[in-house]
């Protein structure tokens, strides 16, 4: 069932990889998943900032305005390792350094969110790209041979949606990371 308009719909804010990334990341989860696990869609290869959860169709706007209010600069990232979390059974890319800017722009979207009383995720931030669910064979985490560099000039707030034959992620606004 896919969410309508009136019902509101499951939100997050992510960075979305250009076409060549998502494609190296697609290559690397066929390549170094998990046997019997489950590959995400490379149209699904994002790196979350913040996750809302279900959002009512009211409250989309104030959901925009939180977006529109962070500021920062174009920026870099490093994805180098791989990973298996066996608690959520995922294996992903990961970067083991963030960079300043983004730790700024999701504390800035952590803020803005919670200033217009929206939900948000209070974990601390770790970059990953989730790239197989369903991994329940353990594998040790391994460095990649060369690190995957990103680099995002913006963000964008991503709908969650479910269809039958899974889950699609859906971008519906994007946000520069430019300084003003």
């Amino acid at each position: 069932m896919t969410s309508t308009p009136a019902d509101g719909a499951r939100l997050f804010f992510a960075l979305w990889p250009d076409a060549a990334l998502r494609a190296r990341l697609a290559r690397l989860a066929r390549a170094h998943a998990p046997a019997g696990s489950r590959p995400v869609a490379a149209d699904n290869l994002h790196l979350t900032l913040a996750f809302l959860g279900q959002v009512p169709a009211t409250r989309r706007a104030a959901v925009e305005e939180a977006a529109a209010a962070v500021r920062g600069a174009p920026l870099t990232l490093a994805l180098d390792r791989l990973e298996q979390w066996p608690r959520p059974q995922v294996f992903c890319a990961v970067g083991s350094q963030v960079p300043e800017g983004l730790q700024g722009v999701v504390e800035q979207l952590r803020a803005a969110l919670a200033a217009r009383d929206l939900p948000s995720e209070t974990r601390p931030f770790r970059i990953h790209v989730t790239l197989a669910r369903k991994a329940r064979r353990l594998l040790a985490p391994q460095p990649l041979p060369a690190p995957l560099p990103w680099h995002a000039e913006r963000f964008c707030l991503v709908a969650s949606e479910s269809r039958p034959d899974g889950v699609h992620y859906r971008p519906l606004a994007w946000w520069p990371l430019a300084a003003e």
